[in-house]
């Protein structure tokens, strides 16, 4: 389906029902608003066995592609920005008239949903961030690609960090996809060819917001019971980038967990999802 949000059109997918049949009785469940990574990929990518499929029976969970990405409208490049694509989603949220969701959001969709859940606190329940940082490091991101993925990969990455274009997207891409350690070839390509890749919204993400975007008083005006979720050797979010951010937030609110895995928490370690699934039942 589609919904109007300000000037554009977003597409959104449901998956699972609100209420639910329990022998003579109903109940409902939570709802889960999925902010997807990026910039540049679209919803499909958190439809992946390790992360959709388990989450179902516990919750309903609305996924959506951001402005600029996906299945959604094209908009401009001067609209591809976080207060923009913080205020989508509050008409996402308003239009399908979602009361008080969990909002997930993974990397790049972390930093949406925390834009989205300091600006409108009143507007979700819980708070579920995978991997988000409080700003860009492009030096960290660099050296531990270097570590873990190898010299000409970092190369790649800093070449696109310096100068995002067309040519140096493809090489990005590529050197992230080879830090994916529990998937297959075969997935890695299913994941390249599923998703809906725009390099415009990174490009021009990467050349312009994420070299001065600053959430920590964002992470200070959560008011949520909020997860943080890191990767001790993702190269795209470093754990030390995670931390700040966590730091940042309310003590008495955050819960942070780390885990020894790259960028594809979900799939590398199912601990993950445990933690998630005790979370958002109230744990």
């Amino acid at each position: 389906m589609e919904i109007e949000a300000g000037d554009v059109r977003l597409f959104v997918d449901v998956d699972g029902a609100k209420v639910r049949r329990s022998g003579a009785d109903a109940h409902e469940v939570p709802t889960i608003v999925v902010v997807h990574d990026g910039p540049g990929a679209d919803h499909t990518t958190f439809k992946h066995p390790a992360f959709a499929p388990k989450l179902t029976p516990h919750a309903q969970l609305v996924f959506y592609d951001h402005r600029g990405h996906g299945r959604s409208d094209e908009s401009t490049p001067d609209r591809w920005r976080l207060d923009v694509w913080a205020t989508d989603l509050r008409a996402l949220v308003d239009t399908l008239g979602i009361q008080d969701p969990i909002v997930f959001g993974s990397g790049f969709g972390a930093l949406v949903a925390t834009r989205f859940a300091s600006l409108n606190p009143g507007r979700l329940a819980r708070l579920v961030l995978s991997r988000p940082v409080t700003r860009f490091d492009a030096r960290r991101s660099v050296d531990i690609f270097a570590r873990t993925v190898g010299p000409d990969a970092a190369e790649s990455v800093l070449d696109f960090y310096a100068s995002p274009n067309e040519t140096s997207y493809a090489a990005w891409v590529v050197a992230i996809m080879r830090a994916y350690t529990s998937f297959t070839a075969a997935e890695v390509a299913d994941l390249l060819l599923s998703a809906n890749w725009r390099s415009a919204p990174a490009i021009e993400w990467y050349a312009h917001e994420a070299k001065k975007f600053d959430l920590r008083s964002d992470a200070g005006a959560l008011s949520v019971p909020t997860l943080v979720l890191g990767g001790e050797d993702d190269a795209l979010c470093p754990i030390e980038s995670v931390e700040e951010f966590a730091s940042a937030v309310d003590g008495s609110l955050v819960r942070f967990e780390r885990f020894p895995t790259r960028h594809a928490i979900y799939a590398d370690d199912p601990r993950a999802m445990e933690i998630t699934l005790e979370f958002i039942a109230g744990g």
